[in-house]
């Protein structure tokens, strides 16, 4: 699809405002979260390599014909590109680190895309504490944690995913495993309903997939995640005993408390394999014929 001055579907930076022709086709449309001025909305956009991050847009088309009549459809449909990350570990308010026995990374463990802060707080009105003179190891770019304006709807891709849930957790749960490294799933928990009030808790479970929490969220010793973590509330990961790891990101509502021996990998493959299988998302269609 071509793009013009007055018709600007989407964002592209290559120079041109002409129309795109077979002839002269223009780069690949993708979708992702690559307009700098909406660090934060999923567009449209082209480049002329694959991004790691992102999938092209595709075209669909459907045809129909009964008798001597005949239908065209088009649709334009995107792989869900999930939240953006800015970090392996973000929250909008809080994040506490007590001691240092704590590792977060924002390194890409999977080696496809750069490398992210450690840590990224909505600010205002967050703020990050931890003991400058005996710090947790950091590591990622910028090395050290990081606060901004960049302000992640973490409800509502909650309340746009929780619908393609595989799993509902209703209870807390102690062991046990969620997918495995060849069927990533999606877990979902609202801990309202029903209601428990101290919020979900999961000690010494594995789970490879996206995992959504309405509600506080705490995280025991054994626990290992690989993929997206989610949660409304409150999150406190308890490292004691074999401590808690995750590959990929997660993302909190309110505070992030980190106690004991926490690892937090940013990985952009787990990251990817839990979300490539979600539902594609139309974003346009029309009657051809």
């Amino acid at each position: 699809a071509g793009h013009t001055t007055t018709s600007t579907h989407y964002y592209d930076d290559d120079g041109s405002t002409a129309t795109h022709t077979p002839g002269v086709p223009g780069n690949t449309v993708y979708y992702g979260y690559e307009d700098p001025s909406a660090p934060t909305t999923a567009v449209q956009f082209t480049s002329n390599a694959p991004p790691a991050k992102y999938e092209p847009v595709e075209i669909i088309t459907a045809y129909g014909s009964s008798g001597g009549g005949l239908k065209i459809i088009e649709i334009e449909v995107v792989h869900d590109s999930g939240p953006p990350i800015l970090s392996p570990l973000y929250s909008k308010y809080h994040v506490d680190i007590n001691g240092s026995s704590a590792i977060v990374s924002g390194d890409d463990s999977c080696s496809t895309n750069s490398s992210l802060p450690p840590a990224y707080v909505l600010n205002p009105p967050g703020d990050i504490d931890y003991n400058e003179s005996n710090p947790p190891t950091f590591s990622g770019n910028p090395p050290l944690p990081q606060t901004g304006p960049i302000d992640v709807d973490i409800m509502g891709y909650i309340n746009a995913l929780k619908s393609d849930a595989t799993i509902t957790i209703t209870s807390d749960q102690t062991n046990g495993t969620y997918g495995d490294a060849s069927n990533y799933v999606i877990c979902y928990s609202d801990t309202s309903d029903p209601p428990n009030n101290q919020g979900l808790t999961l000690n010494g479970v594995t789970g490879y997939g996206t995992l959504l929490v309405k509600g506080d969220l705490k995280l025991g010793g054994g626990f290992i995640w690989h993929g997206l973590i989610l949660s409304t509330g409150d999150v406190e990961l308890d490292g004691g005993g074999s401590g808690v790891n995750i590959f990929g990101a997660i993302l909190s509502v309110q505070t992030s408390t980190i106690n004991g021996g926490i690892n937090v990998y940013y990985n952009s493959c787990d990251i990817e394999n839990a979300i490539e299988n979600q539902p594609l998302k139309v974003i346009k269609w029309k009657e051809i014929y």
